[in-house]
C-alpha cells in the first residue's frame, strides 16, 4: 500500500498527516509512532491559547467490540488520569469514521529511547531511584483506584520535564478486575509465568492483575539499572529464566547489581509478583544506597557481569579474560533498528544470555515435553487482542554503553574507546584471529 496509508489492526486506513479534525480545531502535524491498533499523531489544539500542542491518538472505531474496547479503555484512563503520575486526557473525538483520544503532549519522548537510546540511566543511582519511585507510586495508586495496568513497559512511559518526570499512558488493556482470565495479555517481555502458561495449559484458571503490573516493574527497574531485560519470556524454555529458575544467584552472574538490588529484585520475581505490598517494596527500595556493584565487587563478579559493566565503567577489570573464554561466543548482527550497536552473548553451559531475536513472531515451549505454546487473537473477553505488538522491544542482549557523569539527560551516548577497543577483540576472537592474545 501507498505511503498515505495507515496500518491499524491489519486494516488500511487513509494517513491523516496534516489533516484537521473536529471541525478544524485539531491539526494533526507529525506522525509520532504506531503500534498494532493505534497511530499516535502530534497535533495542534487551535482553540487553544498559544496554541498547544496535543498527542492524538487514532483507533478504529467500527464495531461493536472496538467500541466497547474503547469506552473502556477511555474511561479507565479518564479515572486514572485524577494521579500526578498519569497522562492527562483532555478530549475525545468521532471523526470520518476513527476514534481520537486527545492526550497530553510529553516532548522528551518515552522511557524506552531514554533506556535505549540515550541510555541516559546508566551507572545514575539518583536518576534510576527517582523514576522508578514514581512508577512505584503510580502503579499503587492505580491499584487503589481498582485500575490494573497490564502492559507496564517503557514504551507506555512518558518523560517531560527535561526527562525527569515519568507519565504512564496507554490504558488499551487496562482492566478492574483483579483476577484475570486474558492469557498472553500485555508485552511478552514483561508478562509474568502464568500470564503465559494459561494459554496452553486449562489447569491455570487465572492470574492476578495486581501481580502481573508488579512483575512488570521488576522487569522495567532491570532495564533501567542494565539497559536490558532479565530474559525475553518468562518460560523454562528461555534458559535465562530456566536458569535463574533452578539458581537466583545467576542475576548477579549476569549483571553487574548491587546485592540490595538483587534481593528486591529477587523478592518480586521468586513470587511472580504475587503476596507482595507495593507499600513494603517501597520501604525496601527507598534502603537501596547504590543499584550497581562496587569496585571490589566487580573484581570478584562473574566475567559476564563484569563485560556488561566494561562499556559505562571503563575501569572494570577484564585482564584476566581471554580469547578461550568466548570459544562458543556468538556475534548478534540481527537486532532492533532501535540498537546502536552490535550485541555479544557468551554461551556456556553455566551462564547463558538471551539473543535479541524478535520474540513476538517466536513458538516456545515451556519445557521439553510440554505443549507448543501459540497466541491466538481472542483470548477473553477483556481484550479482542491481547499482546501488544512488539514494535520496539527492550533488547535483553542489549549493549550496556558508558554514560559519562558530565552528560545530561537525553544526550546521545558515546562510548569509550577501551570499550570500542574492547568490542572489536571480541569479535576477532570469534573470528579465530585473535586466539591466545590476552585481551587488555
Amino acid at each position: 500500500m501507498p505511503a498515505s496509508f495507515e496500518l491499524i489492526e491489519n486494516k488500511h486506513v487513509p494517513s491523516l498527516l496534516n489533516r484537521c479534525i473536529d471541525n478544524g480545531r485539531f491539526h494533526l502535524r507529525q506522525r509520532l509512532g504506531s503500534g498494532g491498533y493505534s497511530v499516535v499523531y502530534l497535533a495542534t489544539d487551535r482553540l487553544a491559547l498559544r496554541h498547544k500542542d496535543v498527542a492524538i491518538k487514532c483507533l478504529l472505531h467500527d464495531t461493536f467490540h472496538r467500541r466497547t474496547k474503547s469506552a473502556r479503555e477511555i474511561a479507565l484512563h479518564k479515572r486514572a488520569a485524577a494521579l500526578p503520575g498519569v497522562a492527562k486526557i483532555y478530549h475525545v473525538v468521532e471523526d470520518i469514521g476513527l476514534l481520537f483520544i486527545v492526550l497530553e503532549f510529553c516532548p522528551d519522548g518515552d522511557l524506552f529511547s531514554a533506556i535505549c537510546e540515550t541510555k541516559s540511566f546508566l551507572g545514575r543511582d539518583n536518576l534510576i531511584r527517582s523514576c522508578f519511585l514514581q512508577l512505584l507510586d503510580t502503579v499503587r495508586g492505580l491499584h487503589c483506584l481498582g485500575i490494573y495496568h497490564r502492559d507496564i513497559k517503557p514504551e507506555n512511559v512518558l518523560c517531560t520535564e527535561n526527562g525527569m518526570r515519568m507519565l504512564i499512558t496507554d490504558f488499551g488493556l487496562a482492566t478492574e478486575s483483579e483476577r484475570s482470565e486474558t492469557f498472553g495479555c500485555g508485552s511478552y517481555f514483561y508478562m509474568t509465568p502464568e500470564c503465559l502458561a494459561g494459554s496452553y495449559s486449562s489447569a491455570i484458571k487465572a492470574y492476578s492483575s495486581r501481580a502481573a503490573d508488579i512483575w512488570a516493574l521488576g522487569i522495567l527497574l532491570v532495564n533501567l539499572i542494565c539497559s536490558r531485560s532479565p530474559w525475553k519470556t518468562a518460560m523454562l524454555s528461555d534458559p535465562s529464566f530456566e536458569r535463574y529458575s533452578r539458581d537466583c544467584r545467576w542475576m548477579q552472574q549476569m549483571l553487574p547489581i548491587s546485592t540490595p538490588a538483587f534481593h528486591f529484585l529477587n523478592r518480586i520475581f521468586a513470587n511472580h509478583g504475587n503476596n507482595i505490598s507495593l507499600s513494603e517494596l517501597r520501604t525496601q527500595f527507598l534502603q537501596i544506597e547504590t543499584f550497581y556493584m562496587t569496585a571490589s565487587e566487580l573484581s570478584r563478579a562473574h566475567k559476564t557481569a563484569r563485560l556488561v559493566a566494561l562499556e559505562w565503567l571503563p575501569e572494570t577489570p577484564v585482564d584476566d579474560i581471554v580469547p578461550g573464554d568466548f570459544k562458543n561466543m556468538t556475534i548478534i548482527d540481527d537486532i532492533d533498528e532501535e540498537q546502536l550497536f552490535e550485541d555479544y552473548i557468551e554461551i556456556d553451559s553455566e551462564v547463558q544470555t538471551p539473543t535479541a531475536e524478535y520474540p513476538a513472531s517466536a513458538r516456545r515451549q515451556l519445557s521439553s515435553d510440554s505443549l507448543e505454546l501459540t497466541y491466538s487473537e481472542s483470548s477473553g473477553s477483556e481484550s479482542e487482542f491481547p499482546i501488544t505488538p512488539e514494535t520496539r522491544p527492550v533488547q535483553p542482549a542489549e549493549d550496556v554503553p558508558f554514560m559519562p557523569a558530565d552528560q545530561n539527560l537525553g544526550d546521545k551516548w558515546q562510548p569509550t574507546e577501551q570499550a570500542h577497543s574492547f568490542r572489536k577483540t571480541l569479535a576477532a576472537v570469534v573470528d579465530g584471529t585473535l586466539l591466545g592474545h590476552l585481551i587488555h
